[in-house]
């Protein structure tokens, strides 16, 4: 029997997926307007599913986005590179939601407005919030918005069917809006072989590191769990009693032979490949890179397409160039993560969001 979310209904993480556009505060005050569009933000994919955002909302109805480092991984994302990618699809996810609802708004990245505040990446301040505005008639808008709830990550095989150019030209479109932002696309099966053999040698490498194991193992929890956060079983495919194993198997055990031949099978077998990339490799770069992989993961969700991450040889350095090295004309530049597309009729279950409450810093505990 196919999952579906009402059967999980009864999780509380699963929660805000179920957000409507119908429960939009008309008549709230700015700062129930400005908390519900958090609402879709919270919806954004982030590495192992931590969620290392938080939000505070100050006077001048502006939203400040900062990254949780207690939620980084340090032995994968040791600069938290992929932590603030994560921080960037949930601020792109944000302005969309702004936007959708007919708002306009002002982002300032990495806005020092204090020494201390180092963890804060993006300010978005509202500049018609106590307006009654009617939402967007940008149909293109419209379908982006309303792939928010329905975007997954499905590490699922893909079916053999091509994916037009049409849509791959849309996505060179979406990259260029992103100051130095490029990707890269790949359907020939050779060249798709030698970044498989990147992402298998990522997971032989990764797998028989025991710190790598236990972090991963620490953000895998149960079909049953109730906690908010993490990769269920259910992501990957396990049933109950799988999920139950399965953190302890993968502590305990160097299986990346096995994991390295699924991904190899998986990467190969994909129509498309994609590689996102850019010219620095700074927080501003993490920032721009998150902002064009959740306007490209909405976009191609209008498409009925699906994506998941084979991030592997960009985790590990030295392969991380030799990835680089495979693209051409930017040999010289940074790679950040590598994703695979295709379509699939498997049904997908989401994973679980902390509350808007549990993410959102007090304006009085930004001073304590």
């Amino acid at each position: 029997m196919k999952p579906s979310l009402s059967e999980g209904s009864e999780h509380e993480g699963l929660a805000p997926w179920k957000i409507s556009e119908n429960e939009f505060p008309v008549q709230g005050t700015p700062v129930d307007k400005l908390k519900f569009f958090l609402e879709f933000a919270i919806l954004a994919p982030s590495s192992h599913n931590t969620q290392p955002w938080t939000f505070r909302i100050s006077d001048n109805n502006t939203i400040h986005l900062y990254s949780d480092r207690i939620r980084a991984l340090p032995v994968v994302d040791p600069d938290d590179r992929e932590l603030t990618i994560s921080c960037g699809s949930a601020l792109f996810n944000l302005q969309l939601a702004v936007s959708y609802f007919g708002y306009k708004f002002e982002t300032s990245l990495l806005p020092r407005e204090e020494e201390s505040d180092h963890d804060l990446l993006a300010a978005v301040k509202v500049t018609d919030i106590d307006e009654k505005l009617e939402k967007t008639k940008d149909e293109g808008l419209k379908r982006l918005f309303n792939s928010i709830t329905h975007r997954r990550t499905n590490r699922f095989r893909f079916d053999e069917k091509e994916i037009s150019e049409e849509i791959l030209s849309n996505l060179q479109f979406i990259a260029q809006k992103y100051e130095n932002v490029w990707f890269h696309i790949e359907k020939k099966k050779k060249e798709k072989e030698q970044l498989a053999k990147l992402v298998t040698e990522g997971d032989l490498i990764q797998m028989s590191d025991k710190k790598f194991r236990r972090e991963l193992a620490s953000w895998i929890h149960t079909n049953r769990s109730h906690l908010m956060d993490g990769m269920p079983g259910y992501a990957f495919g396990f049933g109950d009693i799988m999920s139950l194993v399965g953190p302890f198997v993968i502590r305990t055990f160097d299986f990346g032979k096995g994991q390295a031949a699924k991904d190899k099978e998986l990467a190969i077998g994909s129509p498309v490949l994609l590689v996102i990339g850019t010219n620095a490799d700074n927080t501003i770069s993490w920032l721009n890179a998150g902002l064009s992989l959740s306007n490209m993961l909405l976009y191609l969700k209008t498409e009925n397409l699906w994506c998941s991450y084979l991030n592997q040889p960009i985790e590990v350095p030295h392969l991380r160039k030799r990835l680089g090295s495979l693209i051409p004309g930017h040999s010289d530049t940074n790679p950040q993560l590598l994703l695979r597309l295709g379509y699939s009729n498997r049904e997908v279950l989401p994973t679980p969001r902390r509350s808007i409450e549990q993410v959102m810093i007090r304006e009085e505990d930004s001073h304590t």
